[in-house]
């Protein structure tokens, strides 16, 4: 059983891997595509605009193009890859929350009340994983349901406030 969740961990990781490197490429074709060539003489005042707006990162109507408009977090491989690592991670919560009340309201509110609020952040972190895995073809993408996105940086937080006390 251990070895078919690693194993499906590993395989979704390299999804989000390919899905990150595809996402780059497309927007690189985008940008490189070839010319089409039209007959019509206003045609060419628009390849030449076309041209000289991918050298300058510029649209044609001389706008600054958005780069983070056009990345990897605005796809259903983002939202997939975020309730799979939602689902996979989300007993992270637990050491965070005992460490998070522990730093706020001491050690031993900390084992109690902490290792409480842990296992409810790990049902609604991982409801929302699964959520977001089923609904992943449904935009909005890049719109996580809980925050932090992740549980690791929950993890994160909770080791700096627990350091800064």
């Amino acid at each position: 059983m251990k070895k078919a969740f690693l194993a499906a961990g590993i395989f979704l990781l390299a999804l989000i891997f390919c899905g990150k490197v595809c996402a780059e490429e497309v927007q690189v074709a985008k940008v490189e595509a070839p010319k089409a060539e039209v007959a019509k003489p206003e045609a060419d005042k628009v390849e030449s605009c076309k041209s000289e707006a991918v050298k300058a990162k510029k649209s044609c109507s001389g706008e600054p193009l958005d780069a983070a408009n056009m990345g990897y977090d605005k796809t259903a491989l983002n939202k997939l890859g975020r309730g799979a690592i939602n689902t996979l991670t989300c007993l992270g919560e637990v050491p965070a929350s005992i460490y998070e009340v522990s730093a706020e309201k001491g050690e031993f509110l900390g084992c109690t009340l902490g290792l409480g609020r842990g296992i409810l952040n790990t049902v609604v972190r991982g409801v929302t994983g699964i959520f977001d895995i089923v609904t992943f073809i449904i935009p909005p993408y890049n719109k996580p349901l809980m925050k932090p996105e992740y549980a690791f940086q929950s993890f994160d937080q909770s080791f700096q406030k627990y350091d800064d006390r």
